[in-house]
């Protein structure tokens, strides 16, 4: 149980390390990320953003509050 402990504990550091590197863009506010009490990110107002962490894998992306647009394709 420890070693999942310890593996939560990186997966939620470098998650929150990915969202400051992110939001170190100009016009962003550098203002700490809290936590909600699910563990959530709680962003700064005009803020949004998403942290996703599993195996290996860690990344967030962070942007001015607002219309968004997003395409995707299938193939």
């Amino acid at each position: 149980m420890a070693h999942v402990l310890e593996q939560r504990r990186r997966e939620f550091t470098t998650g929150r390390r990915c969202a400051r590197q992110a939001r170190a863009r100009p016009g962003l506010p550098r203002v700490p990320v809290l936590v909600g009490p699910s563990g959530e990110p709680l962003w700064p107002d005009g803020v949004v953003g998403a942290i996703s962490h599993c195996a290996g894998y860690r990344d967030a992306a962070v942007e001015r509050a607002g219309p968004i647009w997003s395409t995707a394709v299938r193939q």
